[in-house]
C-alpha cells in the first residue's frame, strides 16, 4: 500500500476525498464508489482478474470507524480499520508503522551473493519479456517490479547457495533452465501466469435467438454424474428470456434469478445461494458447468489455454502458436483445428517442459476448449429420458 510518499506492507487501501474507495486484501481488489456500489476484483484459478457483485458498508458508530467488504463468492469478507486516509487490514492496524517499508538501494556489488543473485533474477526477466512481448502483456518497468517481486523466494534461497552453485545459475545459457542445469536448492522462478497482467478477451452479447435456444437446450431433466453414478435426477426449467432459473430436485433445488457476466456465463442468485453457471455441451444428452481445464474459445486467432495442470500455456495470436513453459520459455508449437465424424477438435505439437517433443488434443464444445476426455470432478450432467 502507497500512499503519502510512504510504502506499507500490509493489506488495505485508502479513503478519496469524494468518499470512494479501494482496498486490497491479498487476493482481490474491492473498489467502492462515492455513492456506495462496489465491484469485487477476484483472482481466478489462471491468474486473470474477474468482476463480481460486492458491498463495502462503513461502519462509522464504531471507534475507531470500520469498513467490511465482501463479494458474492467471498466466504470471509474483509474488514479493515479507517485511519483518516488510509484504510489498514484490522489485524494489522496496531502496528502499521512497524510495516512502513525503507528505501533502500537493493543492489549490490557483483562480488556478494545478493549481487550475483540479483544478476540471476535479472536475467530470468530477460528470458521471459519474449514470452510476454508474444502474449502482448506489459513489459514496462512496473512489469518487471511485479516480476521482481514475485521473484523474493528466489532471491533468498538463492543467497544461501555456496558459491560454486550460484556460479553455475549465473554462467548456464539458459536461467530458466539452470533448475536442471546445477542441481540446488533454488526456489522455483514465478510461474508465467502469474506474472501476465493481460486482460481475457470478452465474447459478444448473446442474441435474443441464440439465448432463446440455449435455454431451451438446457431446459429438461438431468442427472448429476459422479464417479461414474448417477445421481437423483433435477428438473432445469429456464425462462425463454434466459433470466430465471428454476431447479426441482438435487442439492440446488430453487428459483433463481440470472444475470450475465462480461465472460459470457451467467450468475443464478437467490438469498443465500449463489450458483455461477458456464455450460459447455458434449452433446444433446450430455454437458458441463465449466471448470478450470476449460476455456472458452472467443476468437481463434487469439486465445491461450493451459496444456498441463502448473506447466506448458499454449499461445495463439493470428496464425501464429507458441507455448510458454511454467517459468516463462517461449517455444515454437504446430497447431491445427481438425473436424471429423467425431467433431471438431484442436491438436497441439509442442516442446515440454523437459525439452522432449509432446502432443496433446483439445475437444471444441460449444464454444470451449476442454480436454478431450473431461471427466469429475468437473460437474457433468446427463440428460433423463
Amino acid at each position: 500500500m502507497a500512499r503519502g510518499g510512504q510504502v506499507y506492507q500490509v493489506a488495505g487501501g485508502w479513503r478519496r476525498a469524494d468518499g470512494s474507495m479501494l482496498l486490497c486484501d491479498g487476493n482481490s481488489v474491492f473498489v467502492r464508489d462515492a455513492d456506495g456500489t462496489a465491484v469485487r476484483w477476484r483472482s481466478t484459478h489462471d491468474q486473470r482478474w474477474q468482476p463480481e457483485p460486492a458491498t463495502c458498508d462503513v461502519r462509522a458508530e464504531l471507534e475507531p470507524p470500520r469498513v467490511v467488504c465482501k463479494g458474492i463468492t467471498d466466504p470471509f469478507g474483509f474488514t479493515a480499520v479507517m485511519r483518516g486516509e488510509l484504510i489498514v487490514a484490522e489485524q494489522h492496524a496496531d502496528d502499521l508503522a512497524e510495516r512502513r517499508a525503507v528505501h533502500r538501494d537493493r543492489r549490490a556489488g557483483p562480488f556478494t551473493p545478493e549481487g550475483q543473485c540479483q544478476r540471476i533474477v535479472d536475467r530470468a526477466w530477460e528470458e521471459t519479456v519474449p514470452a510476454l512481448a508474444f502474449a502482448g502483456a506489459p513489459t514496462d518497468l512496473l512489469a518487471r517490479l511485479h516480476y521482481l517481486q514475485a521473484s523474493l523466494d528466489v532471491m533468498s534461497s538463492c543467497s544461501a547457495e555456496p558459491l560454486q552453485q550460484r556460479l553455475c545459475a549465473l554462467t548456464t545459457p539458459a536461467v530458466l533452465e539452470a533448475a536442471r542445469a546445477c542441481p540446488s536448492r533454488l526456489a522455483q522462478f514465478p510461474v508465467w501466469m502469474s506474472v501476465v497482467r493481460e486482460p481475457a478477451p470478452e465474447p459478444a452479447p448473446v442474441a435474443p435467438a441464440e439465448m432463446k435456444r440455449r435455454t431451451a437446450a438446457l431446459t429438461g431433466k438431468w442427472s448429476r454424474v459422479h464417479a461414474d453414478e448417477r445421481l437423483p435426477p433435477e428438473l432445469w426449467t429456464f425462462s425463454s428470456g434466459g433470466r430465471r432459473l428454476q431447479i426441482d430436485g438435487g442439492p440446488s433445488e430453487g428459483s433463481y434469478e440470472l444475470s450475465p457476466t462480461p465472460e459470457g456465463a451467467w450468475i443464478a442468485r437467490r438469498p443465500l445461494r449463489e450458483l455461477w453457471l458456464e455450460f459447455a455441451f458434449l452433446d444433446a444428452d450430455r454437458f458441463y458447468l465449466v471448470d478450470a481445464p476449460m476455456r472458452r474459445l472467443v476468437d481463434r486467432q487469439r486465445f491461450d489455454v493451459r496444456l498441463a495442470p502448473g506447466r506448458e500455456v499454449l499461445l495463439m495470436r493470428g496464425e501464429v502458436c507458441k507455448t510458454v513453459t511454467a517459468a516463462g520459455q517461449l517455444r515454437d508449437a504446430r497447431c491445427r483445428f481438425v473436424t471429423d465424424d467425431a467433431g471438431e477438435r484442436l491438436e497441439v505439437e509442442y516442446t515440454d517442459d523437459e525439452g522432449g517433443a509432446a502432443t496433446t488434443t483439445l475437444a471444441v464444445v460449444d464454444g470451449f476448449l476442454a480436454p478431450l476426455s473431461a471427466r469429475p470432478p468437473l460437474a457433468m450432467f446427463a440428460r433423463q429420458r
